[in-house]
């Protein structure tokens, strides 16, 4: 390599040590650096006679790139000699890194306004191939301590990784940028950017590892920043961050009350974005806990304004895209609110929309919660697909979390499909995983359920009762859960299911329906209430209270005016035909 390099006319050389700083380039980039480095021992750079010269030794190779400029680049061996000989002059060298992260810091700004706009998907690819360039120039200025210049890089490679699901990549950006901040004087705006960073933090780590205590340590940061500096309250992505965190932590109470500022700001701002973001925070609590048709009226407000937001017009938040939420949040209000097709209307907005903004951690998202719906469902065969697409998302990507739930749900699948075995170790190990990762809480009384339905389905419900219990504790306290009468419902399931093999024990379950529907009907959950009243309805048939079965079903059934093929209607009309005497003919 010495001989070769040794070979070269002065100006080559220069411009053979310059492009070790790149690690692959367009010919308009090397030439914007180096005319920004400018003459080198008072050698000026022929870039094009320069490239043309070190193509014909060797030196570089051209890679052509489908519909963009060919590119220059080096084989890794030739470009560490490279660099060497650039490292023996550090004036020269300090000149040229500059020149290259300048280049690219610039590059990255400049693509912030089509990041967010009409040309988001060019952008993103553009940004993607520059992607180790990019993270060159991040490196440089990290080592620098230059906020000017890393703002210029941050927010269009948190958008980058974002759409491409690199999450991994969002922990090393904002870890840098939080050291290089802790170093800087404090300010209103920095105070600001830090909560926003910890909780973007917080947020990708939740999504590779789990609720660890890293994540613990960047939630605790930002609320203490939060609640400290009244002049930062107002900022929406902090408001929003932290509510998703919220969220996350299962506290949907802290979660709401942040969304009505969200929305109180949105009103003042006219800003179709905040609205959204605070309805569905408002609407998810409102259903979860106190108000299904509460709920319902703010997701259904957020949905009626997805016409004002561009499909595409995302900025970096990490996480999951809140109009797919509103879907699939909506969907599980009106499955229990007993509008089953409609339900599953939602559900499939909300993947037809995650296909559409082609969002790794979205997608993940949108598969779980609509395979959750055609569970509950006990369309099988539906869970069971979202399920291996999910799982295909999250294994691509380093999604663990979705890894963990995805497994869950597709062994779940199974077990409806009949693939007993199969689909048991699959919930085990989906659950092995999601406590190791000590993932969300949100999801974890969810899962349980999954577990236990599992069981019962797979002629096990002895094993399903520990999980049903654990479910039924964390969600019972203070007013309780929308999901607990299915949760006392699938309690009662596993009891009657114990009882066919001990009739001693026939009785145990009908206290579990009896609160099942009683809940229901607080809550206006219509469905829940019908499949409650369609299990006391069996217990009272085999007693011969046909008159009692026909008097508390029969109301219930013929307020349903959609899903009469869903199975749970299937199963309440033909308990009805049983118990009720056939109209006589005349003749």
């Amino acid at each position: 390599m010495d001989w070769s390099y040794e070979l070269l006319e002065p100006g080559e050389q220069r411009l053979f040590e310059l492009l070790a700083v790149f690690a692959d380039a367009e010919i308009a980039a090397v030439e914007a650096v180096a005319a920004s480095v400018g003459p080198v021992d008072d050698v000026d750079l022929d870039v094009l006679d320069g490239l043309e010269g070190l193509a014909d030794k060797s030196l570089i190779r051209q890679l052509d790139v489908p519909g963009s400029e060919p590119r220059v680049a080096m084989l890794e061996t030739i470009r560490e000699f490279a660099a060497d000989r650039l490292d023996q002059r550090p004036d020269v060298g300090s000149r040229v890194r500059r020149a290259h992260a300048t280049y690219y810091a610039d590059v990255a700004d400049r693509s912030r306004a089509d990041l967010t706009g009409n040309r988001r998907e060019d952008a993103i690819a553009a940004l993607a191939l520059e992607g180790a360039n990019l993270r060159i120039a991040w490196a440089h200025w990290v080592a620098a301590g230059d906020l000017e210049q890393l703002d210029k890089l941050a927010n269009p490679l948190m958008i980058l990784d974002d759409a491409r699901g690199w999450y991994l990549d969002t922990v090393g950006l904002t870890s840098d940028m939080l050291a290089v901040l802790g170093a800087s004087a404090s300010s209103p705006d920095r105070i600001g950017q830090e909560i926003a960073l910890r909780t973007s933090l917080a947020r990708a780590l939740m999504a590779t590892r789990g609720v660890t205590q890293e994540v613990e340590d960047a939630f605790t940061s930002a609320v203490e920043l939060f609640e400290r500096g009244a002049d930062v309250r107002q900022q929406y992505s902090v408001l929003r961050g932290l509510a998703s965190l919220y969220v996350f932590r299962g506290q949907l109470d802290l979660g709401a009350k942040l969304g009505q500022e969200i929305l109180e700001l949105g009103e003042r701002e006219r800003d179709v974005r905040m609205l959204i973001d605070g309805h569905l925070l408002v609407g998810a609590y409102m259903m979860s806990l106190v108000d299904l048709q509460g709920g319902l009226d703010h997701l259904d407000a957020a949905i009626s304004l997805f016409a004002g937001v561009p499909t595409q017009a995302r900025t970096m938040r990490v996480g999951n895209d809140p109009r797919v939420a509103c879907y699939t949040t909506s969907a599980f209000t009106l499955w229990l609110m007993g509008y089953p097709d409609r339900a599953v209307d939602r559900a499939n907005a909300a993947l037809a929309l995650a296909v559409e903004l082609e969002h790794p951690f979205t997608s993940a998202y949108a598969r779980f919660h609509a395979g959750l719906l055609h569970l509950w469902r006990r369309d099988a065969d539906i869970a069971h697909n979202l399920a291996v697409g999910l799982l295909e998302v999250a294994e691509e990507h380093g999604f663990r979390i979705w890894t963990a739930a995805g497994s869950c749900l597709a062994g779940a699948a199974r077990v409806g499909l009949g693939r007993f075995a199969e689909g048991l170790a699959d919930i085990r190990s989906g659950m092995d995983l999601y406590q190791e990762l000590r993932s969300p809480p949100v999801f974890w009384p969810f899962l349980l359920f999954v577990d236990a339905g599992a069981s019962r389905g797979a002629g096990r419900p002895a094993d399903g009762l520990s999980p049903i219990d654990a479910a039924i504790e964390i969600m019972s306290p203070g007013a309780g859960h929308t999901m607990l009468p299915e949760l006392h419902l699938l309690k009662g399931d596993l009891l009657a299911a114990l009882a066919a093999d001990d009739r001693s024990r026939r009785a145990d379950a009908e206290p579990w329906y009896r609160l099942a529907f009683d809940r229901a009907g607080e809550l206006g959950a219509r469905m829940s209430r019908l499949r409650a009243a369609t299990r006391l309805g069996r217990l009272w048939q085999t007693d011969g209270e046909a008159e009692a079965v026909a008097g508390m079903l029969r109301p219930i059934h013929a307020s349903f005016t959609e899903g009469f093929a869903t199975a749970d209607l299937v199963e309440a009309r033909d308990l009805l035909a049983a118990v009720e005497p056939a109209p006589s003919s005349r003749t």
